[in-house]
């Protein structure tokens, strides 16, 4: 099991944040997602539980379901289909108030099957993996605090 946790402060209110973070469609302003949307809205909110997003990143697809809707808190997802094949555990996003913003935290838990490379192949893409959410971050913050 890989386990890949990101960390970032945005100088934005958590609801700011939360709204930004949860529209994928977002995403797109970073280099490595293609292209993001939601296909289905989720109860009680676009992007509440049993929302489903899909994300079309340099090498890979994903279409996941957003399991916890928790605004301006906390949004969970599970990744339920993707190429290549991973064995999703489940991502969260947390947000904390801190002084003037926001404290992120983006967790995510995954194996990879034998016919997508196994744990060494996970190993591998970990830091990929990693310098995507940290560009979504980013991209949040520069959207977010731009002036």
């Amino acid at each position: 099991m890989t386990r890949l946790t990101v960390e970032r402060r945005i100088a934005a209110p958590p609801a700011a944040v939360f709204d930004w973070l949860t529209d994928v469609s977002n995403y797109v302003q970073t280099r490595t997602v293609i292209r993001a949307r939601r296909t289905k809205d989720g109860e009680g909110a676009l992007y509440g539980v049993g929302a489903i997003r899909e994300i079309t990143a340099v090498g890979a697809w994903f279409r996941e379901s957003i399991t916890h809707y928790d605004r301006p808190n906390e949004f969970r997802y599970l990744i339920v289909e993707s190429i290549p094949a991973i064995e999703h555990r489940g991502g969260s996003v947390q947000l904390t108030p801190f002084e003037n913003g926001t404290h992120v935290t983006w967790t995510t838990e995954y194996e990879l099957p034998l016919r997508s490379g196994g744990a060494l192949v996970a190993t591998a893409i970990a830091p990929i993996l990693e310098r995507s959410f940290r560009s979504i971050l980013a991209a949040a913050d520069r959207s977010l605090t731009r002036r």
